[in-house]
């Protein structure tokens, strides 16, 4: 009797090891990843901590008239030292020899452990050691650009495309210290244009960064109302190295919370914090203006997204820089497409 209390106890000691086995790996590699590379940025995150320039920005804009702030603001002296940083990290950027390999590929293979992500450091002392001190603000995904007035509520738009994500500013190896062994990169592209035919389109820049610096995308869902012949996409349009990733999804989306044409609902939320989820829509439509504040009532948002990309739509700077200020607060790293 006792031989065979004991084996009973044995099996429920192996059974309670197998259930609890996935968080303790998962503790484990993120225990490995915080001790590599040594990593010079590591900072838990709490909360938002806006950039010196971005305190200036917001009293001036919210707190003073808005119309002479937004003019007036590429004068301020805290700016231009921002400025000159940003330079610096557009420089090491595109002056990379060549683009980072595949960090998933080093992190599947180590478990965990892996100095991968020391490749995406663009400057010995890590991201900030290119900007001045206190200039950029910290989010759940590391260090980005402040919060500057878009162009087209300052009246200072531009049809240059070279310049629409020149203002943008990633902490590519703070992201890749998120990653796990069996994390997904998942891009959503909602209101998304299927031009690949080399007239570098804003989702082809973006990509091109994120590839640059070794962020390849499992899944990139695109959601278009518009009709386009989907042999036309797959066939002609949609460049070879996206065919394994690319879901186009030709059909209008609803705002409607707990819709399955709402993509947050349906297929956003499918995955886990696990992975690294980068979300881009425009807010110049009235879905758009709803997907946004679920996005500030719902918390799960906050843990799930990694990045997101917006255009401001057609409202004043104040309004535009409010938004994309709580959704920062909210744990949400937003940056605007110009």
């Amino acid at each position: 009797m006792t031989s065979v209390r004991v084996i009973l106890l044995f099996l429920m000691a192996i059974t309670a090891a197998l259930i609890s086995s996935q968080g303790v790996l998962r503790a484990h590699i993120k225990k490995l990843q915080s001790s590599s590379d040594n990593y010079h940025e590591h900072q838990k995150y709490e909360k938002y901590i806006p950039g010196q320039s971005e305190e200036t920005i917001l009293k001036n804009i919210l707190q003073t008239d808005a119309t002479t702030a937004c003019r007036d603001i590429w004068k301020d002296k805290t700016v231009a030292q921002y400025k000159l940083g940003l330079k610096k990290y557009q420089d090491a950027i595109n002056n990379l020899e060549e683009p980072v390999p595949n960090l998933m590929v080093d992190v599947k293979r180590s478990g965990g452990k892996h100095d991968a992500c020391g490749r995406t450091r663009l400057h010995p002392k890590g991201i900030t050691g290119l900007f001045p001190k206190n200039h950029l603000s910290f989010s759940s995904s590391g260090y980005i650009e402040p919060l500057f007035p878009p162009s087209r509520t300052c009246g200072n738009n531009t049809n240059d495309d070279e310049d629409v994500l020149s203002h943008l500013v990633h902490d590519f190896e703070a992201m890749c210290h998120t990653l796990l062994p069996y994390s997904n990169i998942v891009l959503f592209d909602i209101g998304a244009s299927s031009d690949f035919r080399g007239n570098k389109s804003p989702l082809e820049r973006l990509l091109d960064v994120y590839e640059r610096m070794g962020f390849i995308f499992d899944h990139i869902y695109a959601f278009e109302e518009t009709f386009e012949d989907p042999k036309k996409v797959y066939g002609s349009l949609l460049p070879e190295k996206y065919i394994p990733s690319y879901h186009w999804i030709n059909v209008g989306i609803s705002s409607e919370q707990g819709s399955k044409m709402n993509p947050l609902h349906s297929i956003l939320k499918k995955f886990t914090e696990d992975d690294l989820i980068v979300v881009k829509f425009n807010l110049d439509t009235s879905i758009g203006a709803t997907l946004a504040r679920q996005l500030l009532e719902d918390d799960a948002y906050s843990t799930l997204i990694g990045q997101f990309y917006g255009t401001p739509g057609n409202v004043t700077a104040s309004d535009s820089l409010e938004l994309f200020s709580k959704l920062r607060e909210a744990g949400i790293p937003a940056h605007y497409l110009l």
